[in-house]
């Protein structure tokens, strides 16, 4: 192993580039508690050689504010920012000077234009402890006041402080001011007057605004609305008008941060003020005619307040009480069911909260009210093209049920960092976001609607997540090309020692087996089970070394060493733990990379159609993968719909292929497509075993003792892959992608942060598909990007602030619950139409009397009788529902209608039978009930007075008092599969029809349906079952969703 990097003595400054004096002073303070603070040495300037040669002049003000026309009226001003410091005459410090016209009684962040509404007490006097402010707030020590204090002397203090018995009978206030306290009565006053109303002029403007947003449509066509309905809309303002009175109605407006022109870096603290961005060398500002002209930036970067948000959130009652999913959620030491119960949380609820150095008196959530956020970027292309990207930052809140956590109604966007290029440093594009998370670490003053009284709002990010290049980007890392690649552990990359010509020797891979490695300190084996892992406090020491380099090369140097770039801005929250905080994706890891790799290798197409010498045995032979693709696609009609999306041709239509799409094709068509297709069966068993090692990880929850079995599971996988395809030679090294190394720290990302659905890429890869759905201005897509991510959350606000879910609903969606009919007896189900009455045949009238004589214990002779000719109620379509959400539609296959394009099918389900069909033979009777296959052909509803018709029972001769005899039923009308069984090398079920027919109707209480299901034909003929069982489709990964009209 290599020894540790430390600077020389006398040395302890910030590298280049990345961090300038005074924001690297805050950046290592956050870090104290940790790792001890170097000794005083002499510090250099923290920028590139030609900055610290010919440093930039300090901004000075403009003698005389300029005038600026603004809008359509002629000769309008404009104001002078907020922002502005001027010198006042006691105190020359320009950071605390604030105009006095914009000074309030609560005390400002550093960064004043990033101020919101209730974004609580600054940091200016831990930064500065000599200055006094007009209000210092107020923090709750135990030893701060004597607890024989009556507890009627809860006045306040001199200092404007609430005295200790008023915090120990209210400790949701502490950390606020007493005029912070004050300010939310009004907020009291207005939830006991029935909330926020608009009068009708603001709330025509707010419809057509919800108009505009729900539809996507273009400004043009909006400004057409009262043209085209001049009696109705004559009145609905203007695009612009619109705009402003959102803007104000919301609360919620843009902050517009200068940044580069190619978005490498935005201009934010301590990199204010510069003139040149650091990287590319381009100018920050417009050239001008004018000197005296003030100066306007080439690009702009938005920036939208989350705190804002978060308080709106508790302003509406329903809306708080879904946020209390946190605080009532129940830990099983045995299970992990979500990030809840992954150690990082566990161990936050521990802990005190440090902020700026400050050790504070609460620990983590230990408020009910307490908020757990996660951050995920990712770029994408608006036009699908990925020569331009931009990277939207977005926020998760985990304090809502899984159920709608991931929703694109719930998702919190921050900001869309424009193209043309990703960012180089996506720190200074996420200060204002630091910035805000510190001030939730104190607490801010908020309105608890759902208990009437005010609260300090805190919220803590846990974690960050996102494909390779985000996360190298958020942790300041080097990358999955560098020497040491892997952000969980310190494995060293390698290169082919002896490269053929032409061949890329650049970029280091991760096998586990090197024996061609000479160097002294490059182990050749890595045990995947012992990797050398890093920790929290040797990644902080690492990146501080790298920062305290003297020169530009010995930090490069280190870098490459440590394959860290520097300290991270996100090291300055104390709820983050590098590298535990930032799991790997597991949708990218697998879905995005190691399963394409296979398939690539299986096929030699693509960045491996020369790898190898083409005579493997993993290479498929003739078309056959052709075959496997045809027959995916073919499955399309045969999968519901709720499974996912359709399965594109992978040789033809490769291109096509999502994350969502490969995940079904790995994990429901793979396994019986690909069965007897290769020349050794061991490549197939080792395909097998990475989808079960998927569906383990993919479970809604899992025993905390299958951890283990995942974690020894992936460690096998990845050595029997560099034994079959890298087969340690260096002249396939390539294959050992990163990727593939990631598999090995899943099982402790999911001890350390809960499943891995709580951190995967699927919801953001959702959002990025709205975004590029949205219309888009193609001269200017990255305005409209930020336009349109503004007026979402401006509506969400709106209805949170004035409580109009409903009103605002258009209603021309489809129902994620449908509209139907519901019996008592069934709370679960929903039917829904088409609805039909139809004669009772001789066969069916048998059935029924066969299924109500052995319930009731009648004699079904009698009953048949009775039934023959008589009309029943009948049903072509239910669906199983729980209390908030809609889970499978299943239809009937009698009732559906025939179109042209073909219908995905899902008349096919899994039910509980009497009788046990994965026997040879006939049926046989199975006591405990087995489970069946079947299509389910309709839904026959029984009604308790029609059964009481049918037993022959007067309804005259019941006395009301008694316990009714009879409920309604509701039954399946199934043709079962007559023929099944279960293959023990695949864990498979296949099933061949004899005639191509199913068997004799049965009848089966609607409660015994399992789930839908799905079939498949494989490439010899045979249909395989299709059951699905993660966490796919049912944590809205795919909107279940019905149209009551279809």
């Amino acid at each position: 192993m290599h020894e540790a990097f430390y600077p020389p003595d006398g040395v302890s400054a910030p590298r280049f580039g990345l961090h300038t004096g005074r924001a690297k002073e805050t950046r290592l303070r956050a870090l104290q508690n940790t790792i001890s603070a170097p000794t005083n040495r002499s510090r250099r300037q923290n920028r590139p050689l030609r900055l610290r040669n010919n440093p930039p002049p300090s901004p000075q003000p403009p003698a005389i504010p300029q005038p600026r026309k603004r809008g359509r009226g002629p000769g309008r001003k404009r104001k002078r920012s907020h922002s502005s410091h001027t010198t006042s005459e006691t105190d020359s410090d320009p950071d605390l000077d604030v105009h006095p016209s914009v000074w309030d009684a609560r005390t400002r962040s550093d960064d004043f234009a990033f101020d919101t509404p209730g974004a609580g007490p600054s940091n200016t006097q831990a930064r500065n402890p000599g200055v006094s402010t007009d209000e210092e707030p107020y923090r709750f020590f135990a030893d701060d006041w004597d607890g024989n204090v009556p507890v009627d002397s809860d006045s306040e203090s001199d200092d404007g402080r609430p005295e200790g018995p008023t915090l120990a009978r209210n400790p949701w206030v502490e950390g606020l001011a007493a005029s912070e306290i004050l300010s939310q009565e009004l907020e009291a006053e207005i939830a006991q007057t029935g909330g926020r109303t608009l009068n009708p002029d603001d709330m025509q403007a707010v419809r057509g605004f919800n108009y505009k947003v729900e539809t996507n449509i273009t400004a043009n066509a909006y400004d057409k609305l009262p043209r085209a309905f001049p009696d109705e809309l004559g009145t609905l303002p203007k695009q612009y008008a619109l705009r402003t009175r959102m803007a104000r109605l919301s609360g919620i407006k843009g902050v517009r941060i200068e940044c580069c022109v190619n978005s490498c870096m935005a201009f934010t603290k301590p990199f204010d003020t510069l003139d040149n961005c650091l990287f590319c060398d381009e100018d920050r500002y417009r050239p001008r005619k004018d000197p005296n002209a003030p100066r306007t930036a080439r690009k702009f970067f938005q920036y939208i307040p989350i705190i804002p948000r978060l308080i709106n959130m508790y302003r509406h009652p329903d809306t708080a009480k879904q946020l209390a999913y946190r605080s009532t959620y129940e830990h099983l030491s045995h299970l992990v069911r979500d990030i809840f119960d992954g150690a990082h949380y566990q161990r936050l609820c521990r802990s005190r909260v440090v902020v700026d150095g400050e050790t504070l008196r609460h620990k983590f959530f230990s408020l009910p009210t307490d908020i757990a956020l996660g951050l995920s970027s990712d770029g994408f292309g608006p036009f699908k093209s990925r020569k331009q990207s931009c990277w939207p930052l977005l926020a998760f809140n985990y304090n809502l049920n899984p159920e709608i956590r991931f929703r694109l109604e719930n998702l919190l966007c921050l900001g869309v960092i424009p193209g043309p290029k990703a960012p180089k440093d996506i720190g200074t594009f996420l200060s204002p976001l630091i910035d805000e998370l510190e001030d939730l670490a104190r607490g801010v003053p908020a309105f608890d609607s759902r208990h009437n009284r005010p609260f300090a709002l805190r919220a803590y990010l846990i974690t960050c997540f996102g494909d390779m290049p985000a996360v190298a980007k958020l942790m300041y890392m080097k990358g999955h090309n560098g020497k040491h690649p892997c952000r969980a552990c310190r494995i060293s990359g390698v290169r082919n020692p002896d490269p053929a010509p032409g061949e890329d020797n650049k970029t280091n891979y991760s096998p586990l087996s090197r024996p061609f490695t000479t160097g002294r300190h490059q182990p050749r084996e890595f045990d995947p089970l012992d990797l050398p892992w890093r920790t929290h406090t040797e990644f902080i020491a690492h990146a501080q070394q790298v920062d305290a380099a003297i020169t530009d090369a010995e930090a490069d140097r280190r870098g490459r060493h440590y394959g860290i770039n520097s300290l991270s801005p996100l090291a300055r929250l104390s709820s983050l733990d590098f590298p535990g905080s930032f799991p790997h994706d597991f949708m990218h890891a697998i879905f995005e990379n190691v399963v394409p790799l296979l398939i690539d290798l299986w096929t030699r197409t693509r960045k491996f159609a020369t790898f190898g010498s083409g005579k493997e045995d993993y290479i498929l032979a003739g078309g056959n993968f052709r075959k496997v693709s045809e027959a995916a696609v073919e499955s399309g009609n045969t999968i519901p719909a709720v499974f996912g999306c359709r399965v594109p041709n992978l040789v033809k239509d490769r291109w096509q292929s999502t994350a969502k799409s490969t995940l079904i094709f790995t994990t429901l068509l793979a396994p019986a497509l690909l069965r007897d297709q290769f020349e050794s069966r061991e490549y197939y068993d080792h395909f097998l075993k990475l989808v079960q090692l998927i569906d383990m990880c993919m479970g809604l929850e899992l025993p905390r003792s299958q951890i283990q079995v995942i974690r020894e599971g992936f460690a096998n996988w990845v050595v029997d892959f560099e034994r079959l395809y890298y087969r340690h030679d260096a002249d396939r090294l390539r294959i050992c992608t990163l990727p593939i190394h990631s598999l090995l720290h899943i099982a402790d990302d999911i001890e350390k942060m809960g499943p891995v659905w709580c951190y995967w890429a699927f919801p953001m890869e959702r959002f990025c598909g709205a975004l590029v759905r949205a219309n888009l201005n193609p001269r200017f897509p990255y305005a409209s990007l930020d336009r349109r991510v503004l007026e979402v959350a401006q509506l969400a606000q709106i209805k949170l602030m004035y409580n109009l879910f409903e009103a605002l609903d258009l209603g021309t969606r489809k129902h994620a619950i449908a509209q139907g009919t519901r019996y008592p007896e069934y709370p679960g189900c929903v039917f829904v139409r088409p609805h039909r009455s139809m004669d009772a045949t001789n066969s069916l009238a048998k059935q029924i009397a066969t299924y109500l004589g052995a319930l009731y214990d009648i004699d079904p002779k009698a009953i048949e009788e009775r039934t023959r000719g008589r009309m029943l109620d009948v049903w072509g379509k239910m669906q199983q529902t729980t209390e908030t959400e809609g889970r499978d539609t299943i239809r009937g296959y009698a009732y559906t209608p025939d179109t042209e394009t073909p219908r995905r099918d899902s008349t096919y389900v899994k039910y509980s039978s009497e009788w046990d069909r994965s026997v040879p033979g006939r049926p046989k009777y199975a006591v405990d009930g087995a489970i069946a296959f079947g299509r389910v052909e309709y839904f026959l509803i029984l009604e308790a007075d029609f059964i009481l018709d049918l037993l022959g029972i007067d309804q005259d001769d019941i006395d009301p008092e008694d316990e009714p005899i009879a409920e309604n039923l509701a039954l399946a009308v199934i043709a079962p599969i007559p023929s099944f069984k279960r293959l023990k090398d695949c864990n498979l079920i296949t099933y061949n029809l004899v005639g191509g027919r199913l068997g004799a109707t049965e009848l089966v209480d609607v409660t015994d349906l399992v789930c839908l299901v799905g079939r498949v034909r494989g490439l010899d003929g045979h249909w395989f079952i299709v059951d699905r069982t993660t966490a796919v489709g049912k944590l809205d990964f795919v909107n279940t969703v019905i149209d009551p009209n279809e």
